[in-house]
């Protein structure tokens, strides 16, 4: 028995797009997709399906997904399923993910890789078996960043911070980051587009390394903050620690100013709560795949401590 991807099976997916390799599920909004196509490499960050997940209730003995991968932000083709909210193994060869089970009703979470574009077929199931949609949480995050929100480089989507983040506080939530992205106002008009009640903003990085002035930085995190304003909480985190890179960049200015311009912003505005990125991560590179991009075991601390500062 098959039956296609429906928007009712699919989380953190704004829409679902027919191409010629597959059906891709996208998690941009078309006006912030429209955005991103400015850039190739920006272009294949935003098509990844960066916190997307497949979520169903079935009592198939079998549950196969056809896919295609297209092009990665970085090789990395881990799937990561849940099943009853428990990671388990799978395999996702000769392009089809295949999961056996007991035939009994289970619910069933499937995350797509995050860091490399997916296309997907028609999900097939054994005949006369049952699939329902479950009803989605109550609460909702948005996370809006650059590549680290994104989860590079993590292996695993079930490994990046802003998943681990929504799952232990029971949150549906879209994840809107896009490696390589600075902050510009209009992506505070995107996230208006979306119904959340707690925004996770972090942007810097690419900001400092680019050379871009402290000013301008600051003048556009805060036109994203005062499009978003009255629509929910949120939560301003600075850039985490970048240890083994300049501590200035080439136009003159400290990566701890644009810190400081964060948490600024944050103290200036009523309902914006600032984290100190430096508490996330220590300042070694032990902790990071190329002193930017926390590894795996730099998710998993960055994601610990986030959770304390947030109590």
């Amino acid at each position: 028995m098959r039956i296609g991807l429906a928007m009712e099976y699919l989380r953190g997916c704004v829409q679902i797009v027919p191409e010629e390799e597959g059906m891709e599920l996208q998690r941009l909004c078309p006006a912030m997709m429209k955005f991103c196509r400015s850039s190739e490499h920006r272009e294949i960050r935003a098509r990844c399906p960066s916190g997307v997940r497949i979520v169903l209730r079935t009592d198939s003995p079998v549950l196969r997904l056809p896919f295609r991968f297209g092009p990665a932000a970085r090789p990395l083709f881990e799937f990561g399923v849940f099943l009853d909210g428990k990671t388990i193994p799978v395999s996702a060869e000769n392009s089809l993910l295949e999961l056996h089970l007991d035939g009994r009703f289970h619910t069933v979470e499937i995350l797509p890789p995050h860091l490399v574009e997916c296309f997907f077929g028609e999900l097939e199931l054994a005949d006369g078996a049952r699939i329902e949609p479950l009803p989605k949480p109550e609460k909702k995050f948005l996370f809006l960043g650059d590549s680290i929100m994104q989860g590079m480089t993590v292996a695993s989507p079930a490994q990046v911070y802003a998943d681990r983040l929504a799952r232990t506080q029971n949150a549906d939530y879209y994840n809107l980051s896009v490696g390589g992205m600075t902050a510009f106002r209009k992506l505070g008009a995107f996230a208006a587009e979306y119904v959340w009640d707690t925004l996770f903003l972090c942007f810097g990085v690419n900001d400092f390394n680019s050379g871009r002035p402290v000013p301008e930085f600051s003048g556009e995190m805060a036109g994203i903050l005062d499009a978003v304003k009255g629509r929910g909480g949120i939560v301003l985190i600075s850039p985490i620690h970048q240890p083994g890179r300049n501590a200035v960049n080439g136009n003159g200015d400290s990566f701890q100013a644009f810190r400081d311009a964060v948490r600024s912003l944050a103290e200036s505005r009523p309902g914006v709560r600032f984290i100190d990125g430096t508490k996330l991560l220590p300042h070694d590179t032990v902790w990071f795949v190329d002193g930017i991009h926390p590894n795996d075991a730099g998710e998993d601390l960055l994601f610990q401590n986030l959770q304390k500062e947030l109590l």
